[in-house]
């Protein structure tokens, strides 16, 4: 529910003196019901916890140097930006999440396009000052990936142009693979309603210049496509260990003459999926696929270039831009050639209706799918950046003037016949090669029953390595396992270690190929419905049992198999969620 918004005299004061750029934030949402103080992560905060921010989370990142802005968001997020704003909607719901970043604070924008309950849509009456760059986040786990959709908005010329990208995180297959596993980063874009320059503005600067008894007026038209690039690179200069590169991509150079088609890329891994949270993973083959439309040829002339770390794709309006020369811009007179009849103020000498196709107007889109891989040394923080240069062109218009009807020649007042403008824009994602999502398998805690009558408690592993009894967390790596097809329990946030039961004591232990009774954990009980035992060790009659009767040392017990268990080893499970 939204209250009233701030008045016009609040809005006026503030902008004349404020304290910090915080305080700017918090004063402006301060009339939103759904925005808590807390919920506020400036640089001096230390104690900021996105999970009690459920509807809305806001991180003022302007005093922070842009090289930490990523690994702050990117620790509440799981992706990391390096936008000074950033505004999270419903940040804890995968399905509902929606995330903006801004280049500079725009407080009448995040009003009419984010907090309000029927938001309006886009508009252009921006501030002329800011830069119209808001990407939008959503994100979802569909198939075993992490998936995001970043929505990326920016002026070209008089228009806005609208990118929609795709970001997937996903592994060839599950931890407990054996042999070499690769992991997966997809870029790809194939949505939004592409480039628009918004060639109906009709723009003309008039210069009056007098030579004798003569006038020539100079117009400008307003700009439309003459090339669009799209370049995603990637820099390791963050990884811990190993390396990532390009491993496949669209489209590719052998298809850069195809016409006005789609085309697929798809990577087949496997998932570990459980059916029971004590039940070990099963794998399960999937296809990854990203699709793509290709447009080219009749449209505009496409280039592919590839290195180890980038993908640059360009498309080049070679009828009616730059490179095509005066027989294809200056078709675009009302008249049909270069040179202009004297005009006066109020004529358009450029037909946009007739002769400029509208693809070069507004709704050509640079669709491209990049893919990277890392592999299971890759660890650390991979940088993507995604650049985009929409250049536009205006054509400069000559007149042609009549001195005693007896000869006519052109002059191009500013001796030039057209300009060139770079319509850019660029942003960035921090990709963690640690992320839970690269372990390909749903995760599990387990839950001592005797000790959770008040609160559920969990196995946990503390910074020494050690094993208690807390609290349990949904998203408490610390408290998550994979329960393999080998039946052994393996530490999410360190996936070389399983739970073992030597010495009669719950420890951590290196993970052995083919484990030992200490390491092969089974569940049992006296009925289906209370298969809440978790053993190992089992010898003979005799199983070892977890002890939940001490916090810090967690022991083990020998016990009798066919006899009454006591309800201080009994547990259970549930599926934890990582991301």
């Amino acid at each position: 529910m939204i209250k009233t918004r701030p008045t016009a005299i609040a809005l006026i004061i503030g902008s004349l003196g404020v304290p910090s750029f915080a305080s700017e934030i918090a004063d402006d949402f301060a009339v939103y019901d759904v925005f808590k103080p807390e919920c506020l992560l400036t640089v001096a905060d230390t104690n900021f916890n996105i999970r009690e921010c459920k509807e809305l989370a806001v991180f003022d990142l302007r005093e922070v140097q842009e090289d930490k802005r990523a690994s702050i968001t990117a620790e509440h997020l799981g992706l990391g930006f390096n936008s000074p704003i950033v505004i999270a909607i419903n940040p804890l719901d995968p399905n509902k999440e929606k995330i903006y970043t801004f280049d500079k604070y725009d407080e009448n924008y995040i009003y009419s396009n984010i907090l309000t309950e029927n938001p309006a849509p886009l508009v252009r009456t921006r501030r002329s000052a800011i830069a119209l760059t808001s990407p939008e986040t959503t994100h979802e786990y569909q198939e075993g990936r992490l998936v995001r959709t970043i929505h990326r908005r920016f002026r070209t010329g008089y228009g806005t142009s609208d990118l929609i990208y795709t970001v997937s995180m996903y592994s060839q297959s599950p931890i407990t693979s054996f042999g070499h596993r690769e992991k997966y980063v997809d870029v790809t874009l194939n949505q939004g309603s592409g480039i628009n320059f918004d060639t109906s503005y009709v723009a003309h600067n008039v210069e009056e210049i007098r030579k004798g008894i003569s006038r020539f007026w100079f117009f400008t038209m307003a700009q439309y496509m003459d090339k669009v690039t799209q370049t995603v690179s990637i820099d390791n200069n963050r990884l811990t260990s190993g390396t990532s590169s390009m491993a496949d991509w669209l489209p590719k150079r052998q298809q850069q003459q195809e016409l006005d088609i789609t085309k697929e890329k798809q990577t087949q891994v496997t998932l570990g999926i459980k059916r029971l949270p004590k039940s070990p993973i099963d794998s399960v083959s999937v296809n990854v696929s990203e699709s793509i439309h290709i447009k080219s040829g009749s449209i505009a002339t496409l280039d592919t270039s590839v290195s180890n770390t980038s993908l640059t794709v360009s498309y080049n309006n070679d009828r009616l831009g730059a490179d095509a020369g005066e027989q294809g811009w200056c078709s675009l007179t009302s008249n049909g050639e270069c040179m202009i009849k004297r005009a006066d103020e109020e004529e358009n000498p450029y037909d946009y209706r007739n002769k400029l196709d509208s693809v070069y107007k507004n709704g050509f889109r640079p669709d491209f799918t990049a893919q990277f891989v890392g592999t299971d040394d890759t660890k650390g923080t991979s940088v993507i950046t995604v650049s985009t240069n929409a250049r536009g062109i205006e054509l400069l218009g000559h007149n042609r003037w009549v001195l005693g009807a007896r000869y006519a020649s052109g002059i191009r007042v500013d001796g030039k016949a057209y300009n060139l403008i770079d319509n850019q824009d660029s942003f960035t994602i921090d990709v963690n090669w640690d992320h839970p999502v690269y372990l390909g398998a749903q995760t599990v805690n387990l839950s001592a029953l005797s000790r959770s009558d008040s609160e559920a408690s969990c196995v946990t592993v503390k910074s020494n390595r050690k094993l208690s009894f807390e609290e349990c967390g949904n998203n408490n790596i610390n408290q998550s396992f994979i329960y393999s097809p080998s039946k052994q329990y393996i530490l999410v946030s360190n996936p070389e270690l399983c739970l073992d039961s030597s010495n009669n004591q719950l420890r951590l232990a290196p993970c052995e190929d083919y484990p030992s009774l200490t390491q092969r954990w089974q569940w049992t009980g006296t009925t289906q419905f209370d298969n809440d035992i978790l053993y190992s060790n089992a010898l003979g009659n005799q199983i070892h049992v977890i002890d939940t009767t001490t916090s810090n040392s967690i022991r083990m017990r020998s016990v009798s198999a066919s006899e009454p268990i006591q309800n201080k080893h009994r547990f259970d499970s549930y599926n934890t969620h990582l991301f």
